[in-house]
């Protein structure tokens, strides 16, 4: 049997853009991907270049018992019958599951994985269960470094470790984003962007910091707050947020921007002077991808996840500790101080850094990982691995990370 076009099958909770273009590429270099959607949401997989089986019991877990669910899950692994089965961490039932099914059918395995040792505190016995859990993977496919060194302190065999996980697809934001200045002034009129501003992308949520942000933007120095604000995203924490540029009294220099399509992010990335992301933790973080790959200089914090491989301190950009105001202010003041000329080389070298994590890197890192796994002595399942697998994957809740 030709090896290459073996069939492997990519587990997905909800497909979205960036799961999308990863496998359209795995798609395009030969491999044979079918995904898996557990939970599907609007018609994106109308986008996919390989096939994907949508699940419907747990869209509709009210009233379906997770018996249902594992059982639909079970039977579309039987019907596509992969050679291989990728899995998307261990924090939810179904990768369980799924990893119980392929050692009893015989059929390897990649954990994806991008935790990292800091992205939350760690309690023993969850440490155990998830060390256990790991321990029946074949391989593994991670963001980057540090995310190696969380799987390897887990027990996990370096060698069976690939990293490039975490990408998006940097052509798209790259030309997005370029075609969007091109259009100047009309762009930034239809969008309502202030002249010159720093971009905030993320989630409204307490890790993301952003209360932060507004804290250290307030301290700024007048020669060093020649840009606004723009903040794009939604969550709990946007009504407290208003508030505060309220009570600091820069309402006027602080834009929310609140949901914005994904087709439309790039030309905000066109037009900002930089992106801040300063996380408390963050397993990855795909907007400092995405902001490099639009050559942005980029201000990041050392527990983002990405900034270890995306941002070179005072090259690219800056890495600050998240728990200083004054840490992120400096970082604001170096930024809005750069002439044009050191401005222009951090952003060409966002873009140099950032094509290294590239959607190549992503299929060439799942197929060598894969490859791999073929040359192992494949995991078998002990009666007590069988029971442990399917018991915690009943008593799970959502999110383990």
């Amino acid at each position: 049997m030709d090896k290459s076009r073996e069939t492997f099958v990519y587990i997905v909770e909800t497909l979205r853009p960036y799961h999308i273009a990863r496998i359209n590429h795995c798609a395009a270099a030969g491999m044979h991907p079918v995904a898996i959607e557990l939970n599907p949401a609007g018609s994106m997989s109308s986008q996919c270049t390989f096939p994907v089986e949508q699940m419907s019991s747990k869209a509709q877990s009210s009233i379906n018992s997770k018996r249902d669910i594992f059982a639909e899950l079970e039977g579309l692994l039987v019907a596509v019958d992969p050679a291989s089965v990728v899995i998307p961490g261990w924090g939810y039932p179904e990768a369980l599951i799924a990893l119980k099914w392929a050692r009893i059918a015989k059929r390897r395995t990649v954990l994806l994985s991008d935790s990292n040792q800091f992205d939350q505190s760690r309690k023993s016995h969850l440490e155990w269960v998830k060390r256990k859990i790991v321990s029946l993977h074949d391989v593994a496919l991670v963001a980057g470094e540090s995310h190696k060194d969380y799987l390897q302190a887990l027990g996990f065999q370096g060698d069976n470790i690939f990293t490039g996980y975490d990408v998006v697809d940097n052509g798209y934001f790259a030309t997005a984003s370029q075609e969007a200045y091109a259009s100047g002034l009309e762009a930034k009129e239809r969008f309502d962007l202030p002249e010159e501003y720093m971009l905030i992308c993320s989630r409204m949520i307490e890790k993301k910091n952003i209360a932060k942000i507004l804290h250290a933007y307030s301290q700024l120095p007048s020669d060093g707050n020649k840009f606004d604000l723009v903040l794009v995203g939604q969550g709990e924490l946007e009504a407290p947020l208003r508030q505060l540029a309220n009570e600091l009294q820069m309402a006027d220099r602080v834009h929310f921007h609140g949901w914005v399509a994904y087709e439309d992010i790039p030309t905000y990335y066109a037009f900002a002077r930089g992106l801040i992301h300063v996380p408390m933790i963050e397993q990855w973080g795909l907007v400092l991808n995405e902001a490099a790959a639009c050559g942005l200089p980029i201000i990041s914090s050392f527990t983002c996840g990405a900034a270890r491989e995306l941002v070179e301190d005072g090259e690219n950009g800056f890495v600050v500790d998240p728990s200083s105001t004054t840490a992120i202010r400096d970082a604001m003041i170096s930024m809005s101080r750069l002439s044009e000329q050191q401005r222009d080389k951090m952003k060409s070298r966002s873009r140099e850094i950032v094509s290294l994590w590239d959607l190549d890197h992503f299929s060439t890192s799942l197929g060598k990982a894969i490859e791999r796994s073929r040359n192992l002595k494949g995991k078998t399942l002990n009666v007590m691995n069988k029971h442990f697998l399917s018991l915690t994957a009943r008593l799970m809740g959502p999110g383990v990370a």
